[in-house]
C-alpha cells in the first residue's frame, strides 16, 4: 500500500528520566524542548528484527520476543536500535499513525543508523564535559581522560551523525515546506489503529 503524505508529529516512549512523561510528542515547534532526544528514540536492541531489550511497546505492555523472527539461528544481534515509535502523516483524506521499527527508522533517517549516532552523541557529550572541566583552575587531565580524548578526535573524523540526524528530524518535520513523500505501508488488520495496524516499510521522495 501507498500513501503519498507529509509528517505532523512523531509520538515515543520518554526515557525513564525526562519531565515529558510516558509518551512524547515531538513536532516541529516542540522539536528544541527535547533535551533527552536520543535516549528518548534509541536504546539497546536486536539489530535484525528491531526488538527492544526494555520490553515494553509505546503503551506499556511487553513485547518484547525471546526469539528473533528475522535470524535462522533465533538468536537476537544484539546493539544500538532505534525504539518503535509512531509518525502521523497527513495526507487529502486526514490523518493516519505509522508504526516505525529499526530499519524503517534508518530509511526514514537517511541510512544513519543508531550505533553512529549515540556514538557521535557521547563524544558530542564528553567533549562538552571537558570543556567546563578545563575552564576551572588547576584541572588536570589523568590517563583515562586522555584515551577518552584521543576516542573522540578519531569519532571527529568521520562526520558528526548526531547532528546530521537532528538536522534530518527538524526538516521531517517541517510540514509546510517539504513535498509529500510516498510510504510504502504494511497493514495488518488484525491490529488497532493506534497500535500498529499501518507499519511503515520505506518511503520516498517523489520526482517532481
Amino acid at each position: 500500500m501507498k500513501v503519498y503524505a507529509c509528517i505532523s508529529k512523531m509520538v515515543l516512549v520518554s526515557s525513564p528520566t525526562s519531565h515529558l512523561g510516558h509518551l512524547s510528542v515531538i513536532d516541529k515547534h516542540s522539536l528544541k524542548e527535547h533535551n533527552e532526544i536520543v535516549r528518548d528514540f534509541i536504546t539497546a536492541g536486536c539489530k535484525l528484527c528491531g526488538s527492544p531489550l526494555y520490553h515494553k511497546n509505546l503503551h506499556g505492555k511487553n513485547s518484547s520476543a525471546i526469539d528473533c523472527p528475522n535470524n535462522p539461528k533465533y538468536l537476537h544481534v544484539p546493539g544500538q536500535i532505534y525504539k518503535p515509535f509512531m509518525i502521523y502523516v497527513d495526507d487529502q483524506s486526514g490523518q493516519v499513525p505509522l508504526l516505525v521499527r529499526n530499519k524503517a527508522a534508518e530509511i526514514l533517517f537517511a541510512n544513519i543508523i543508531a550505533d553512529d549516532v549515540s556514538e557521535c552523541y557521547k563524544s558530542h557529550m564528553l567533549e562538552t564535559s571537558e570543556s567546563g572541566n578545563l575552564s576551572a583552575p588547576g584541572t588536570i587531565i589523568d590517563g583515562v581522560g586522555s584515551k577518552e580524548i584521543t576516542k573522540r578526535r578519531k569519532t571527529e573524523q568521520k562526520p558528526n551523525f548526531y547532528q546530521i540526524w537532528l538536522v534530518m528530524i527538524k526538516c521531517l518535520l517541517n510540514q509546510g515546506s517539504n513535498s509529500p513523500f510516498c510510504f510504502q505501508i504494511l497493514v495488518n488488520p488484525e491490529k488497532n489503529v493506534e497500535d500498529g495496524r499501518f507499519e511503515l516499510v520505506s518511503l520516498t521522495m517523489p520526482i517532481p
